[in-house]
């Protein structure tokens, strides 16, 4: 099975994962891959709701970032 090491977790994120990894008697390692499921379903879930995704035709991607630089150099 593969592995995953996260390194430099902020001690706050890991204070809480360990409290609900308690809360719901299971491993730190569970309750991270728990989370992290959930997380990735409900991103599937999301992306599923698109109609259709066209091919890509133009010199570059239409981005979250390309649409908040161009909202941002708007007068």
């Amino acid at each position: 099975m593969p592995a995953l090491v996260l390194k430099k977790i902020p001690e706050d994120l890991h204070r809480k994962l360990k409290l609900q990894a308690e809360l719901n008697r299971r491993s730190m390692t569970r309750q991270a891959i728990l989370l992290l499921q959930q997380g990735v379903e409900s991103h599937d879930s999301l992306n599923s709701i698109n109609v259709a995704i066209l091919p890509f035709k133009g010199k570059r991607p239409l981005t979250d970032l390309l649409i908040f630089e161009a909202k941002r150099a708007r007068p």
